[in-house]
């Protein structure tokens, strides 16, 4: 669902040491989350994280794995993922 690439020589796998952004536009910062479903709005949610990097947030992952599991359906295909940097 969430695959990750290497893009523009970024490594989209890598971890960020200690969540420092060493002055990176794409490092992660304090934000606002959010993952959408038009197929099933029960997975309409939000949150704050560090966000950044062109990742879905794991806060994010963690949201939408436990809310799949409390419904006992999978998550939805059309489910999209978004932030907003501070």
């Amino acid at each position: 669902m969430y695959e990750s690439s290497m893009a523009i020589g970024i490594n989209l796998d890598s971890e960020f040491d200690n969540h420092r952004d060493e002055g990176s536009m794409f490092g992660p910062k304090p934000g606002t989350w959010w993952v959408t479903s038009k197929s099933d709005p029960r997975f309409n949610m939000d949150g704050n994280a560090l966000v950044g990097g062109f990742r879905c947030p794991e806060e994010a992952r963690e949201a939408f794995e436990a809310k799949a599991k409390e419904l006992g359906v999978p998550v939805p295909e059309d489910l999209e993922f978004g932030y907003m940097k501070d």
